[in-house]
């Protein structure tokens, strides 16, 4: 089987994707037989969200990826393509990718009855798209949960409560959606991944081309800065450490003009200007201490990218969050790695802050129980093995065990 991953765009037509939009629904108890495990799967289909953004280590390519070079045919489809009152889209290649022999025509048998369909379910809901093509298909379904609206859509807990296999990034999710009718055996809770650039780097080297303070005690924040990222907070408590304490507020998002407004007034506090891939791993590398943020009340559940990111860094991480929340619990597994201090109090974190910059040591130890978690749980390797366990259970979802 070649190696082949395609994704479809809206900006193009074509009727590739008729013949799925228009079959009939199908109840999801008339789902083929599996095709035998993961080296009979030869199609899949993954949903990705309406609007896909992707990125290095975009969940979706890199899944895409993974099961290609397994040798099944990987068919990538914004959500709007699977729905029935959209004239489905045509297909380009996804850059990054060996390429492929395959194009795709109207009449290609594989791309109307794939084995799999995988999810992609972020906040705005798309397993209810693949819900519906699996359905029309007879394929089996298996649900990546990256994000969930609160409360959880009807169609979206619809999808979850019926299909085949679930994976989701922490226990706050596992038990969002257990509580709400599914079914707790085919949930899995499968960590974000992370690669980021190794903390051995000189972080004198990463300073200087950064252009930052080289003998300060530097907490960076990179996550993004929307409504609910807590930042206003964090810039505050940049105005109660002490002059050789700088905090970096390092991200992208809508909020980010507001936070600088805010960070001019405040001398102990960077946003530096748009940054290039290397230059954000720059940024962890010449961190001393890493900063997370989780809103005490929010309408959404998240998966906690950045943290992954944070402790695959080697750094020591404080999170301005909820003691019951998401961060609180990755943080507590990982044997010292962070401190947790209250989301919305910037009189903590200073002291948070103040504190580790007195305690090399400290950091020290806890930059290498970071690095230590994020080597045997969250490296790409180790998460795709169990991804690799959770499709199997998905495809045998059914079989007669004799």
């Amino acid at each position: 089987m070649p190696h082949c991953t395609h994704i479809g765009m809206t900006v193009t037509t074509g009727p590739a994707l008729s013949t799925i939009s228009a079959a009939p629904n199908v109840p999801y108890s008339a789902r083929r037989p599996a095709p035998g495990g993961r080296s009979s799967l030869r199609r899949v289909i993954i949903v990705d969200s309406a609007v896909p953004s992707y990125s290095a280590e975009s969940p979706t390519l890199i899944l895409a990826d993974h099961l290609a070079r397994s040798g099944a045919a990987v068919d990538v489809l914004p959500g709007i393509d699977v729905l029935p009152d959209v004239t489905p889209s045509g297909w380009i290649r996804l850059d990054g990718l060996p390429p492929s022999p395959r194009v795709p025509r109207p009449d290609a048998v594989e791309l109307h009855s794939p084995d799999l369909v995988i999810g992609m379910s972020g906040p705005d809901g798309d397993a209810g798209a693949a819900a519906r093509l699996a359905a029309r298909t007879g394929a089996r379904l298996l649900v990546v949960v990256t994000g969930l609206e609160l409360p959880v859509p009807p169609h979206v807990l619809g999808a979850l409560r019926t299909c085949d296999r679930i994976t989701v990034p922490a226990e706050s999710f596992r038990r969002t959606i257990t509580s709400r009718g599914v079914e707790d055996s085919r949930v899995e809770v499968l960590p974000t991944w992370s690669q980021s650039v190794p903390s051995w780097l000189d972080r004198s080297d990463a300073r200087r081309r950064l252009g930052w303070p080289e003998r300060a005690c530097i907490a960076v924040h990179s996550g993004p800065i929307g409504p609910d990222s807590g930042l206003e907070s964090v810039v505050q408590a940049g105005g109660l450490v002490d002059s050789d304490c700088v905090i970096a507020v390092t991200g992208s998002g809508p909020l980010r003009p507001t936070i600088a407004a805010l960070a001019a007034k405040v001398p102990n506090v960077l946003v530096p200007g748009p940054m290039d891939a290397e230059q954000r791993a720059l940024t962890h590398v010449a961190a001393d201490v890493l900063l997370v943020t989780e809103p005490m009340t929010s309408p959404q559940l998240t998966a906690p990218l950045e943290l992954a990111r944070c402790l695959s860094a080697g750094r020591p991480v404080v999170a301005a969050a909820p003691a019951c929340g998401t961060l609180a619990a990755v943080l507590a597994q990982t044997g010292g790695a962070g401190l947790v201090v209250p989301p919305d109090e910037p009189t903590g974190l200073a002291g948070a802050l103040l504190t580790l910059r007195a305690d090399p040591s400290h950091r020290v130890a806890m930059g290498l129980a970071a690095i230590s978690y994020a080597t045997s749980r969250l490296s790409r390797d180790v998460v795709l093995s169990r991804f690799d366990l959770v499709l199997d259970a998905a495809l045998s979802v059914g079989d007669d065990p004799a």
